[in-house]
């Protein structure tokens, strides 16, 4: 399992060590790398977002005055630290096992404590997620599975690398 490491690693001013995961890909033999600071991120299924959006455009077309020009937060309510979302993906990829190293020094500060306060949106839309964390990861997998051999091998084939330099 992934556990981070954070031995030697250089420490900002509230002690927190930000370390790198690299996920080895057993296919290709590349490895997939991510900053990960272990600071708790919300995290929010693709289709719960894109349904709130949905709803919020639904009530302002039928009560502009109460919606229009207000902001929402759109949340789950569910945090998870990067090496929990890592560990999830890689239950369904067995055989493949990340490697955490320090990444380079953050330019910028990154909030260690992320959760959106969501009451206004679930009360004045009554909209809720509906995809639990576990399960968006498993949709979310099973969605890239079905289409992969779709893609041109010219896609296919390149090291994750060339995609993000």
């Amino acid at each position: 399992r992934a556990a981070p490491k954070a031995k030697g690693g250089k420490r900002d001013a509230r002690g927190r060590v930000a370390v790198k995961v690299f996920l080895v890909d057993d296919k290709a033999g590349g490895t997939y790398d991510a900053a990960v600071p272990n600071n708790d991120k919300e995290v929010i299924y693709v289709d719960d977002a894109c349904e709130a959006l949905i709803e919020l455009d639904r009530c302002l077309s039928v009560e502009p005055k109460g919606f229009h020009g207000e902001a929402f937060n759109v949340g789950s309510g569910d945090q998870r630290t990067l090496s929990q979302v890592v560990d999830e993906i890689l239950r369904h990829f067995p055989g493949v096992e990340p490697v955490w190293t320090e990444p380079p020094l953050l330019s910028r500060v990154e909030i260690p404590f992320q959760l959106l306060a969501t009451t206004k949106i679930r009360e004045r839309t009554y909209w809720k997620p509906n995809t639990l964390f576990y399960d968006g990861i498993a949709k979310l997998i099973g969605w890239w599975r079905d289409r992969w051999e779709a893609l041109p091998e010219a896609i296919r084939g390149k090291h994750v690398k060339e995609w993000h330099g």
